[in-house]
């Protein structure tokens, strides 16, 4: 701070030293998207040389706002969300945002809690990460602005972000298919799961394509974790033949497939090729490194940020619905068919 200021520097300090009025400094501090950037240089400068720190719970109070945006996910120890998650906090903090996580746990008593909070008005906004709404009207005009993204809430008011799943499965059925392989299996996730019926809709579409026959006896039911993962090598291993590839719609569920067929002797991909979705920070460093879906994870929350704070400025988006392409990584999970 300038010792020319020995009390506690005000806006009118700021003012002066830029040469403006204390109405720009407030509108550049409150607003910064609103004015230039040569204005916006000017008064960082100016704040940084006198060492005024704004007022932020008056600026609130001013403007109705909290500053702050709600993220609800069901799981927080979820790896698959750091990279979202990441994407969505430097987004809000660049534009003078906070964040609070609601970890659920998908127990109506804490999404009750939540809901609870938002009606309150102590957040700006809402993400639901979660694939349902934590509100009790979800059809009518939510008391925030909300914005969901990966799994979608059906018939929901809410703009969306998430991958094409469906067209990320069907690639991933092809390759599988272009490796030579004829009984392709799929390991499903939560019978409820919207994500899981469109990577599903994938799987089957791609072997449509492919000429190859549905059959039921090579899917088998989990629930996105590593245990369930394990219970699928185990269902697979009773059947008289082990399908020649398997798809897991998840990375943890194809870890836990190669475990489980690992103890009993069963080499991916020496005897089966395995391939996850997701492409979450242990794939590549697993043994074998799983031959995914990458999601491009950081960018649908960097995008349904954006959304949201664009819905609380008044701007509605063009596109309620934001499908992001995702892409093969092709790791040593998979191999074609050896011939002899």
């Amino acid at each position: 701070m300038d010792q020319r200021l020995r009390r506690k520097p005000t806006i009118s300090d700021v003012a002066r030293w830029a040469g403006i009025s204390t109405a720009t400094v407030s509108r550049t501090l409150a607003t910064p998207e609103k004015v230039t950037a040569r204005t916006r240089a000017i008064v960082l400068e100016a704040v940084r040389k006198t060492g005024y720190v704004p007022n932020l719970a008056a600026r609130n109070l001013r403007t109705n706002k909290t500053r702050t945006i709600l993220a609800v996910l069901p799981d927080f120890s979820n790896v698959f969300f750091s990279l979202i998650l990441r994407g969505i906090s430097d987004t809000l903090v660049a534009r003078g945002y906070s964040l609070i996580i609601a970890d659920t746990r998908n127990d109506p008593a804490r999404e009750a809690q939540y809901a609870e909070f938002i009606l309150a008005g102590r957040v700006d906004g809402v993400l639901l990460l979660n694939g349902r709404s934590i509100l009790a009207r979800p059809k009518g005009n939510a008391p925030a602005p909300t914005v969901s993204l990966c799994e979608r809430i059906p018939n929901a008011p809410f703009p969306h972000v998430e991958t094409e799943n469906r067209e990320a499965a069907r690639m991933m059925t092809a390759y599988l298919a272009s490796l030579g392989h004829k009984t392709i299996g799929y390991v499903r996730g939560p019978a409820a799961n919207v994500l899981e019926h469109e990577r599903f809709a994938g799987y089957r579409d791609a072997l449509r394509e492919a000429h190859l026959q549905y059959d039921p006896a090579l899917v088998t039911s989990g629930d996105f974790t590593l245990e369930s993962g394990e219970a699928a090598a185990e269902a697979y291993l009773s059947r008289r033949q082990l399908p020649e590839a398997i798809f897991a719609c998840n990375d943890e569920m194809a870890m836990g497939l190669i475990r489980g067929l690992s103890a009993a002797g069963v080499t991916a991909p020496g005897d089966v090729s395995i391939a996850g979705f997701d492409d979450i920070e242990f794939a590549e460093a697993y043994n074998p490194p799983i031959t995914t879906v990458r999601q491009a994870r950081r960018e649908i929350g960097e995008r349904a940020a954006e959304l949201l704070l664009n819905l609380i400025d008044g701007d509605l988006p063009p596109k309620r619905e934001i499908k992001l392409a995702a892409e093969l990584v092709i790791r040593k999970s998979t191999a074609g068919v050896r011939t002899s």
